[in-house]
């Protein structure tokens, strides 16, 4: 019983490792090449993070988007 604890240890510490150099240089070359990028947005009401993925098109639409409405001086909701 005991080699099995200290196995399953082993597998978990190892495990936690699997996240690599490669994965993350991997996703920065995509993010230069096409300013594609993902990153973890804690929705309103929730610990839980989410992973949204934009364009650098979607993320300037977003933000003339977010000017204008300060010039308006008025927020909008989308329901």
């Amino acid at each position: 019983m005991k080699g099995c604890v200290s196995a399953a240890v082993m597998v978990l510490c190892l495990g936690a490792c699997s996240s690599t150099d490669e994965t993350q240089q991997a996703q920065a070359e995509v993010d230069r090449s096409d300013g594609y990028r993902c990153e973890k947005v804690t929705v309103t009401g929730s610990r839980m993070p989410i992973r949204r993925c934009t364009t650098q098109a979607q993320r300037e639409q977003e933000r003339l988007e977010a000017e204008e409405m300060l010039r308006k001086g008025r927020v909008l909701s989308k329901e």
